[in-house]
């Protein structure tokens, strides 16, 4: 049950129990939050939640036991197997976040033999594999049970061909099986069973209908459209073919069903489409078609042709016996006189064997020739329906266009050097009707329906819907008021502490990978093309079928087919028998037909222990299977001189099995395929690649291409190009701190722009609270310019190391990760320090890099154990240590801070020192000083200025906060106590800092600040959201303010032309602001437009602080329906 209610009718959250492999309950779980769970169809499921250890009076008593391979018991739901525990501590307290996958991921845990042959599928006879592959399948799987009443008995009888090997069983049901006999496994893991349907008879159906009525919220409907193949070139195992039973005589076969619509085709080309697919399927479905008739035609010849095949074996057969007979006269060792008269008593009979085996190679030459003839009745009758027969070249070039081709090949349909013509023939139809019903279900698009909905399933009065859900199940989803659509369900997301549920529809059996096509119809781990449906082994250890070795595997076939012949084909052998062995050599035949008494070179020579072969009559010897002396006085680690083997120049097969392989010259091709690999140089392992693909080095030096060369401890030649681990795509990533002010509940970071469909891992090394409550922050996928949230993640306030791990899906707009200060929605108030961040493609988080654009130095000290030497550490920060630097220059990245060792000079920004700085300079005769102090003097803290020793002045921050301008001569400036005072006489004010009036008088004016625009001052100023400014000429004063740039807003919106009354058309729409300010804005807007006269725009209603209604009305159309109109929002202050 996905959900259970109380006495009361209250939603209770499924209890979960901790339990061993052996299912011994070992505790309830306690203290759990952000439990979710997505329950899918024909797929692992999978569960997750957070787990607290809690104080000492409310801890959970088996929170140390939460381990992986630990089983986790849902109520109501089943068995999952925990498969990852990651920890955290924060304070005192501990917390794991737990991930679990069904319990029938254990069956990836057990391993399958070799499976070689036909095998049905299922009959209860265990006695033999081939009888009941299932049965034993299931022998492995001591802890499930079949449930072998609900096997259809369609599915049960089917038969397929296999040649598989070292496959999980899980693997191996969910990918081998369920193609290769059409079925879909269930597993029930609350108690462990497995059931099996008929993939095409699949129909679990309910009375539950959704609509936006009542607890549909949103439809999300994804069209996978390019995944549609109107085409397929066919093709079974072992060389098997449609040709045949192909009524285009091909092995493409098509379908136009979807596009042969008035949407797609004009009528004329879809009536055609229509009649041509009905008169093919005619021609194979009616017995009494023509191509139905001609095929019978041709199966009879074939019949009588294997008659005679027959035949003609049985009379070489008996030839082969006449020759056997004349090879022992000629070996025996009677006189010649008689060995000649009893050659010439069975001459005879060889010429009369001859003579008979030619009238029947004869006849079947016949039988070919009008097998040949029907044959090409037949093809001609499948031109007749090709495409390019039936259709006008015009017609051709519009039809091409629907043509997206893949190709299918279904290895476990084959066809044995056994069978007999109808039994191919049989095996091709089986082939042809699969391969239609595929292309039936691939012809359409898959369609992908995510659905948000109330949280129904939370609610009693729900409970009868509630109660029928279950993954796989077919369910009504009202699209519109008149369109209902009967939709699997796919998924099941629950977010059990967030209250809401999220249901994923198809109309495939499985949910889409983007990266393997057609992935629907089988399991995830079989490999495929992007425009193929090849059914292919994920296993490699006894079939090699790379292309890569295609050459090699034709030549060696070729090889024993030929020599297959010369051997089945001998005559004329002369074998002799005595105590050297047996000795074998072809007599050498005259004109005549008798033994010229020589023999050919080649001979074989078989002892006790050793077969020999030679060339020339054993002046040498080519090949030697048995017993090898070994050279040189070599011998065995048992100390003998010789080994028992096959030492040959050639050397064929599809295996070869060892311990050793030692191998002197080159290795041709370029596979090798093994469980892990070693080169060791005799002394120690100088390369290993295990099986996981983790590679290890044990080397003085590395080479790479591109001149860089590394050694222990130094790095030469630059560091650029060479990447280890993988790059950092977030720019100043050692620290950054996001505040937000008491307003701003959707501050956030942008961390990086132009997000891949592929995956990736953020982590963050802290998150840390500088102000505020926040506990968890929100990670955004965002599409900017769309203003379009693509998912949300979130990460805790930790001082701990996080990751996460996403992939965004394929966009056309480029899409950003965003961090918020909290979670996005509440940030108000917050201030977060997020400290070593990084985006990394792959799902590993590695250590903490920076960005490369954020390197702007050369790193030619790796170790900073040296007393001199430049290092990165692993801060992020460039570390120093150096005796002395004696030229060069230091500066920042972009140049405009810089330290010149040449000249000593030093431009920066921002320069931070103690203790005070001196500049000295000599100027006619005198010494001017000026001399920058920190530390609090007499005058205060500031700058002075000396000359010969003598101050003259200087600009001082006093104790008081206030700021005092001193000098010798005729001006001096203090600030204290909120006022400013300047002394200083009328002759030396003019050529001082200020300068008032003229005069022997100078009146100041006043500088005052005020936060109101009508107050009486000469400049007013309000820092905070603006500046006032105020100048009075006469009677007329004019006020001016400034707006920050962050409180406005601009834009263009397409105002559609709406609806028609009387001769006006009037229309509206919505601009919703990003971000939203903090109160309603002023908005202008003004059309844009060649004619003004026509259209005018207005603000509908008053601006919300999210939104304006925009408003217009025109008295002609445009051609596109939309009308431009440019607006401006500015918030007040």
């Amino acid at each position: 049950m996905l959900a259970q209610f109380d006495s009361f009718g209250n939603f209770e959250i499924p209890q979960i129990t901790l339990c061993n492999p052996d299912g011994r309950a070992l505790g309830i779980l306690s203290n759990l939050s952000d439990r979710q769970m997505n329950i899918r169809f024909n797929d692992l499921s999978d569960l997750s939640f957070t787990i607290q250890r809690g104080a000492k009076e409310c801890r959970c008593p088996v929170y140390e036991q939460v381990e992986p391979f630990r089983y986790l018991l849902v109520d109501g739901i089943g068995y999952f197997v925990i498969t990852d525990v990651s920890v955290s501590e924060e304070g005192n307290d501990a917390f794991k976040t737990v991930e679990a996958s069904s319990c029938e991921y254990e069956l990836n845990n057990i391993q399958l033999g070799y499976y070689e042959g036909t095998y049905r599928f299922y009959s209860g006879d265990d006695s033999d594999p081939k009888n009941s592959l299932l049965s034993d399948i299931m022998k492995r799987l001591p802890s499930w049970r079949l449930d072998t009443d609900g096997i259809p008995a369609a599915v049960a009888a089917r038969s397929r061909t296999f040649d598989t090997t070292d496959q999980t069983v899980y693997a191996f049901l969910m990918t081998e099986l369920e193609e290769a006999y059409e079925c879909l496994f269930e597993f029930d893991i609350l108690n462990r069973v497995i059931r099996v349907y008929d993939r095409y008879q699949y129909d679990n159906r309910t009375d539950i209908c959704l609509s936006t009525e009542d607890v549909l919220q949103g439809l999300t409907l994804r069209t996978k459209s390019d995944e549609i193949k109107t085409a397929l070139l066919v093709k079974g195992g072992n060389g098997l073919d449609i040709l045949s039973v192909n009524p285009l005589g091909t092995n493409l076969i098509y379908n136009f069903s979807y596009y042969a619509t008035e949407e797609w085709m004009d009528a004329a080309l879809i009536e055609k489409v229509k009649n041509w697919q009905a008169h093919v399927d005619a021609l194979t479905s009616s017995e009494n078609s023509a191509f139905q008739v001609q095929r019978a035609e041709i199966s009879k010849l074939q019949g009588r042709k294997a008659e005679k095949e027959g035949e003609i074996t049985r009379l070489k057969q008996e030839l082969s016996n006449l020759q056997v007979q004349q090879s022992a006269i000629i070996s025996d060792t009677a006189s010649q006189d008689i060995k000649n008269a009893n050659l010439k008593a069975l001459h005879p009979q060889i010429l009369a064997a001859k003579s008979a085996l030619s009238t029947a190679e004869g006849a079947l030459s016949s039988i070919q020739t009008q097998l040949n003839t029907e044959n090409d009745k037949l093809l001609a009758l499948q031109k007749q329906v090709r495409l390019e027969s039936v259709f006008t070249p015009a017609e051709m070039e519009v039809l091409s266009r629907f043509i997206q081709q893949g190709a299918y090949t279904e290895e476990n349909i084959t066809k044995q050097d056994n069978m007999s013509y109808e039994e191919a023939q049989a095996q091709a139809l089986e082939l042809y009707n699969k391969a239609q019903s595929l292309l039936k279900t691939i012809s359409t698009p898959r369609y992908e329906y995510s659905v948000e909905t109330a949280s129904f399933v939370f609610q009693k009065e729900f409970a009868h819907l509630t109660s029928q859900l279950k993954s796989g199940c077919l369910i009504d989803i009202r699209l519109s008021e008149e369109d209902i659509a009967s939709l699997l369900l796919l998924e099941m997301a629950v977010d059990y502490d967030g209250r809401s549920l999220s249901l994923t529809f198809g109309n495939r059996y499985k949910l889409s990978d983007p990266s393997a096509l057609f992935n629907d119809l089988v399991g995830g781990s079989i490999a495929k093309t992007a425009s193929t449906v090849e059914y292919l082994r994920t296993t490699f250890d006894f079939k090699q079928q790379k292309d890569d070795l295609d050459h090699l595997a034709e030549l060696k076939d070729e090889s024993i087919n030929l020599t297959h012949n010369m051997v089945v084909n001998a005559d004329n052998q002369v074998m002799v028998i005595d105590a050297s062995g047996i000795n074998g050599r072809r007599a050498v035949i005259g004109e005549d037909g008798l033994p010229t008494g020589d023999y050919e070179p080649e001979v074989l020579k078989i002892t006790n222990n050793t077969i020999a072969f030679s060339t020339d009559d054993f002046e040498t010897t080519e090949t030697v299977l048995g017993k090898n002396l070994l050279p040189d006085g070599a011998t065995t680690p048992d100390g003998k001189n010789y080994m028992y083997g096959l030492n040959a120049k050639l050397l064929m097969g599809d295996l070869i099995i060892g311990e050793n392989l030692k191998v002197s010259g080159e290795i041709e091709g370029r596979l090798i395929n093994a469980k892990g690999l070693t080169v060791n140089n005799g002394v120690t392992d100088t390369l290993r690649v295990d099986e996981n693909g983790d590679v290890s080095l044990n080397v003085k030096s590395l080479s790479i291409t591109g001149n860089q060369v590394a050694t222990q401890g130094d790095l030469t030649s630059g560091i650029n190009g060479l990447q280890i681990g993988s790059r950092n795509y977030i720019k100043d990533s050692v620290s950054r701190t996001l505040t937000a002010n008491s307003t701003s509940d959707w501050y956030y970071n942008n961390l990086y722009t132009g997000l891949e469909n592929t995956q990736y891992t953020f982590s963050v090394g802290k998150i840390s609270v500088i102000s505020g409550s926040a506990t968890k922050v929100s990670v955004l996928i965002y599409d900017v310019n769309n203003a379009k949230l693509i998912q949300t993640m979130y990460l805790n306030v930790s001082n701990s190391k996080q990751q996460i791990s996403f992939t965004p899906p394929p966009s056309s707009a480029a899409l950003s990760l965003l961090i918020y200060a909290g979670v996005a929605g509440s940030t108000a108030g917050n201030s977060l320090k997020y400290e070593h961040m990084k985006l990394e493609k792959g799902s590993k988080a590695t250590d903490w890099t920076p960005a490369p654009e954020d390197r702007s130095y050369l790193v030619n000290t790796l170790s900073p154990t040296q007393a001199d030497g430049l290092w990165l550490g692993s801060d992020g920060k460039l570390n120093i240590t150096a005796t002395q630097i004696k030229a060069g220059r230091l500066q920042s990245k972009d140049g405009s801070s810089y330290f010149d060792l040449e000249n000593g000079k030093i431009v920066g920004k921002n320069a931070e020192m103690t203790g005070s700085f001196i500049s000295n300079a000599i100027y006619n005769g005198n010494s001017y000083t000026t001399k920058v102090e920190s530390a609090y003097g007499s005058d205060g803290m500031g700058i002075s200025y000396f000359k010969n020793s003598t101050k003259l002045g200087g600009l001082f921050s006093n104790a008081l906060g206030g700021l005092s301008l001193l000098s010798s001569g005729s001006l001096g400036m203090s600030s204290l106590n909120n006022t400013v005072s300047v002394t200083g006489n009328a002759s030396s004010t003019k050529n001082g800092a200020f300068y008032a009036g003229a005069g022997s008088s100078y009146s100041w004016s006043h500088i005052t600040a005020s936060s109101s625009a009508t107050a009486s001052h000469t400049i007013g100023v309000r820092s905070d959201t603006g500046a006032y400014y105020r100048s009075q000429s006469g009677l007329t004063e004019i006020y001016y303010k400034i707006y920050h740039a962050e409180n406005m807003q601009c834009g263009e919106a397409m105002v559609p032309n709406g609806s028609l009354s009387g001769s006006i058309y009037t229309g509206e729409t919505t601009v919703y602001f990003s971000p939203a300010f903090s109160k309603a804005p002023r908005v202008i807007v003004t059309p844009r437009t060649g004619a003004p006269y026509t259209v005018q725009a207005a603000v509908g209603g008053p601006p919300t602080a999210n939104s304006v209604k925009i408003i217009v009305q025109r008295n002609t159309k445009t051609a596109d329906g939309y009308t431009a109109v440019q607006w401006i929002a500015v918030e007040p202050r």
